[in-house]
């Protein structure tokens, strides 16, 4: 369990424009890219790409690296919270009671 921390404790953002612009940019690829493979908007989904991510982190691929690795955190962390937004009231995610738009 230490290691795990130990990766948790790393993980820091620190980006300019132009890194966040190309994680945008690989997420939108990424994300076609592994929909056939493993889902997309879906608590498994969510968990790989989270644990890709924090992988990536770590691993040393430069600023490359670091992009793919924004992609992944942001695209699993977007999957989790579709799951979790199912749950809340409609009154209080919209607050015109219309339902949000599922993809």
């Amino acid at each position: 369990m230490a290691k795990a921390e130990n990766i948790l404790k790393d993980i820091k953002i620190n980006a300019d424009f132009w890194e966040l612009m190309g994680s945008g940019v690989l997420k939108y690829f990424e994300e076609i890219l592994l929909q056939p493979y493993i889902g997309n908007g879906t608590y498994f989904s969510g968990a790989i790409k989270l644990f890709a991510g924090a992988m990536m982190k770590n691993a040393g691929l430069g600023k490359f690296g670091d992009m793919l690795s924004t992609a992944f955190i942001i695209d699993g962390t977007e999957d989790i919270t579709r799951n979790l937004v199912k749950y809340v009231p409609v009154s209080v995610a919209s607050p015109n009671n219309q339902q949000f738009e599922t993809i």
